[in-house]
């Protein structure tokens, strides 16, 4: 993602998390990483309209993954 000129950051690493929040040209996003099972569900957000942001971003990838590990113990 950097060398297409995204900023990119962790927001989480733990054993089946990874969270990922990215920013280009003004506009955030992010995707979460989840292991489940042995296989590996990936769940992505775009702010389209700048209006939400990297925190929103953040707090409902988090949330929507944790649920799915949840769910599948």
């Amino acid at each position: 993602m950097i060398s297409k000129g995204y900023e990119a950051d962790v927001f989480i690493d733990k054993y089946n998390l990874l969270g990922i929040t990215k920013l280009k040209k003004g506009y955030d996003g992010g995707s979460i990483r989840v292991l489940i099972k042995g296989r590996i569900v990936m769940l992505s957000v775009f702010d389209c309209q700048k209006d939400k942001g990297k925190s929103q971003i953040i707090k409902d990838l988090t949330e929507w993954g944790e649920l799915l590990v949840e769910a599948n113990q």
